[in-house]
């Protein structure tokens, strides 16, 4: 019986370690598309990287806003601009020591250069970096800067 019992908390500790170091590859044309989504959602997508200090302390604000505004139609998404190089060194120790609730992207693409614009043509390519996106409001806002929790709820509030 203790021997099931210990099985059945190490599966669930596995299970949650797995789920906490979790991203999703997507290639910048998968982005595309998902920019020209018309969802009436409010997409935060903000690219970070794990040698970013601001980056990582502006990460916090977005785990409380996926937290606290569960009921908004707001969908977070993390880009991480770590090498490919760098995820299993930084990136996935990072997000298993963190357990971030929010999705997680990265992108397989070599050169930001080749896709930084198509994200939005004011983008000067610096991290911190986040789009707030609602195709359906024009919606189309980039800023390229670290956010507090107070910053992002009054953002949001202006996009209602």
């Amino acid at each position: 019986m203790i021997r099931k019992g210990i099985l059945a908390v190490v599966c669930i500790l596995s299970l949650n370690f797995a789920k906490s170091q979790s991203y999703t590859e997507k290639s910048f044309s998968q982005m595309e598309e998902f920019l020209q989504n018309n969802q009436d959602t409010l997409y935060i997508i903000n690219f970070w990287a794990t040698w970013c200090k601001p980056c990582l302390e502006e990460l916090p604000a977005f785990e409380a806003i996926n937290k606290n505004l569960s009921d908004y139609k707001i969908r977070i998404i993390l880009v991480s601009l770590d090498t490919e190089a760098n995820r299993k060194k930084s990136l996935e120790p990072f997000l298993a020591e963190h357990k971030l609730q929010n999705e997680i992207w990265v992108f397989p693409d070599k050169k930001p250069s080749d896709w930084i614009d198509k994200i939005n043509p004011v983008w000067q390519g610096s991290i911190p970096g986040t789009l707030f996106l609602n195709n359906t409001k024009s919606i189309n806002n980039f800023e390229e800067h670290a956010f507090t929790y107070d910053e992002l709820l009054l953002k949001i509030d202006g996009y209602k």
